[in-house]
């Protein structure tokens, strides 16, 4: 999950239990101890602010690998959110897939991005103003 322990307790160490994101800002590590999911426990677990919301979320799941698979590796992106006068005000933590080590067949069968086209979206508007139907717009954030 999150590669050489030794690696992160060392550097947890040289900086005083904080964290390093990719614009040389630093946070503070918001908790330290160990991750049960299901029956297995992940220990010595170093965390900031968003990252518990894979388990509020209910959107992770450890599962066993499966015989001859490989596991595909993932690594974390850490950004800062900030206001109009620089200040940071929310530190953001993405857990991405290194997706160039999948193999077509063995790791997926097809790819998929939910895009719309443009005459989909002038029809679908076409058909609400003739019935006169209300169409709200949202941008979806986690809570």
């Amino acid at each position: 999950m999150m590669g050489n322990r030794a690696l992160l307790t060392n550097f947890v160490e040289k900086f005083l239990g904080t964290v390093r994101f990719g614009n040389n800002d630093f946070a503070v590590i918001a908790g330290y101890g160990d991750v049960v999911i299901g029956s297995m426990t992940i220990q010595k677990v170093y965390y900031v602010e968003e990252l518990d919301q894979f388990a509020r979320l209910e959107v992770w799941r450890l599962v066993p690998r499966p015989e001859g698979k490989t596991i595909i590796k993932t690594k974390w992106i850490f950004k800062n959110k900030k206001d109009e006068s620089s200040l940071v005000i929310r530190n953001k933590a993405r857990l991405v897939v290194v997706g160039y080590s999948q193999q077509e067949g063995i790791d997926y069968d097809e790819t998929f991005a939910p895009i719309a086209q443009i005459e989909a979206i002038h029809l679908f508007l076409a058909y609400d103003a003739h019935k006169d139907f209300t169409v709200f717009q949202m941008d979806v954030k986690t809570t």
